[in-house]
Parts: C-alpha cells; sequence; structure tokens
C-alpha cells in the first residue's frame, strides 16, 4: 500500500522470537519476552496463562489475560505460577501466538 508516496508492507503479524520454557525455584522472577514483526499496523500484543493445564488453543476462554507488551515479569514465583504463558499479536489482518511452559519447583 501506498500513502502518500510512503510505502508500507501490510499483513498478520509474524513472531520473530518465541518465548522459551523455563523451569525456577520458588521465590525467582520469571522473564517471559516474544517479539513479533508487525507489519506495518498498530498491533495488540498481550500475555494469556492458560487457567487448565489442559488448554484448548483454539478456545481463548481457557486463558487469562495478564499484561499488555513484549516482555511478562512474574515477581516470586511459587507453585500456582506453573502454566502454559502465551504471547498474542494481532492486527486487522490477522494474529499469531508463542507459547511456552514456566515450571515452578519447592526450594
Amino acid at each position: 500500500i501506498t500513502v502518500d508516496g510512503i510505502e508500507e508492507n501490510i499483513y498478520a503479524p509474524k513472531i520473530t522470537q518465541r518465548p522459551e520454557n523455563q523451569t525456577l525455584v520458588e521465590g525467582m522472577d520469571a522473564h517471559l519476552s516474544c517479539d513479533f514483526d508487525v507489519g506495518g499496523l498498530a498491533t495488540k500484543v498481550a500475555w494469556f496463562k492458560a487457567v487448565r493445564d489442559d488448554y484448548d488453543s483454539e478456545n481463548m476462554n481457557d486463558f487469562l489475560y495478564l499484561v499488555d507488551g513484549y516482555e511478562l515479569k512474574i515477581v516470586n514465583i511459587n507453585t500456582t505460577n506453573t502454566a502454559y504463558y502465551f504471547c498474542a499479536a494481532s492486527n486487522p489482518h490477522g494474529n499469531t501466538l508463542g507459547r511456552a511452559r514456566l515450571t515452578v519447583l519447592k526450594k
């Protein structure tokens, strides 16, 4: 698309860095990050946590909204933080997800 002489590539976001699985010990801080090529459009990025261990990736009702942004930090983690976490990006042309498993071990 060309607007006022500026050419833009417009497409659905693409994940360029997926979050990595982590195994940490209670009391530590967890840092999950992801990155996207957003196709030149305003893009919404959000993190979700699977509220069930047997999540259904087709049913977004299985997720709990956590925070906006490319990085998620959970401080002073405990075993209740053990779950799959998803970073999602969406724009009018589509969406994409990245997934990581956070496993928290007792001290």
